[in-house]
């Protein structure tokens, strides 16, 4: 009876003294501190999480975003997720070009499609614009001895890519090639951000993107010509076509009121304003609905 007793005062006390885990610093400098000593997908995930929400609740901090996603692309090429990796650092040179950080995310982003990517020749090209509008990058230098002078220019590439993206077969665009297509005008706004074809391209490599449903996609694209391009002559029509990309195609209407509403308000006089009056009305309306209201 007494060695019961004992017993179970001392797992009374055991269980008294008992100190709870240390409970992780989810902040970003707590997992940056962690993954340095711990490296594991999990924390990498975290961390990446926290980049992405601090991007998405601080949008105007561009020198941290950009630095952020450069990291971020750093923890996605650690997992050979080199897409993932491409797309962090598309994010931050399309969206914070002026950054003190653009010209190294430039850089990796050369490399990944160099060598990881399979795509050498718009490496190359990356090379090339980073080499033309960073003369002063640190390791410019090692860049140029590497770098080759495009066997054709990547416009004329870009311009003989439209007439393969058609299958015969399918009668649709083979999506393989029209991705391709679809890089490489965003690497051609990338390395020559003040040509006047950059947003021209750009803009077909979004309706190429809406044509093979990559939708996300080609609301990032629309997103750089409005924000990056203003005196192109259909920046306001990308404006437009975002929201109607999200009401037509992708069918989310609360996010495409706003977006129709800062069209009218900041393009009143375009030609797609009165289409605009009407799609807002009818906005989630089926088309017998509409059907059924005319002449109401």
């Amino acid at each position: 009876m007494k060695t019961n007793v004992f017993f179970a005062l001392v797992l009374l006390l055991i269980f008294s003294c008992k100190v709870d885990p240390p409970v992780m610093d989810m902040s970003i400098a707590g997992l940056e501190k962690s993954i340095e000593t711990n490296p594991n997908d999990t924390l990498s995930d975290a961390l990446i999480k926290a980049y992405r929400s601090h991007i998405a609740d601080n949008p105007s901090d561009s020198e941290l975003n950009s630095k952020y996603l450069y990291r971020a692309a750093g923890l996605f090429a650690k997992k050979n997720q080199f897409a993932n990796a491409a797309q962090m650092l598309l994010q931050g040179v399309k969206n914070y070009p002026t950054a003190s950080n653009t010209p190294t995310s430039l850089h990796l982003l050369a490399d990944l499609y160099s060598n990881n990517l399979r795509m050498p020749d718009l490496g190359n090209d990356l090379y090339n614009g980073l080499a033309a509008n960073y003369p002063n990058y640190p390791a410019i230098d090692k860049i140029k001895a590497t770098m080759k002078a495009p066997q054709t220019p990547l416009a004329d590439r870009i311009n003989s890519l439209i007439s393969t993206m058609y299958n015969e077969k399918t009668h649709f665009l083979d999506r393989n090639k029209a991705t391709g297509y679809i890089n490489a005008c965003e690497v051609y706004a990338i390395s020559n951000p003040s040509d006047e074809k950059a947003p021209e391209f750009l803009f077909k490599a979004a309706e190429t993107s809406r044509t093979i449903k990559n939708y996300p996609k080609a609301l990032e694209i629309y997103d750089w010509i409005y924000n990056s391009f203003g005196s192109y002559s259909k920046s306001g029509q990308a404006l437009f076509l975002k929201a109607f990309t999200l009401d037509n195609d992708m069918k989310k209407y609360d996010l495409a009121r706003p977006v129709y509403e800062a069209f009218l308000a900041k393009h009143p006089d375009d030609v797609f304003a009165k289409d605009t009056k009407f799609l807002l009305e009818n906005l989630g309306k089926s088309d017998n609905e509409i059907i059924n209201n005319f002449g109401k």
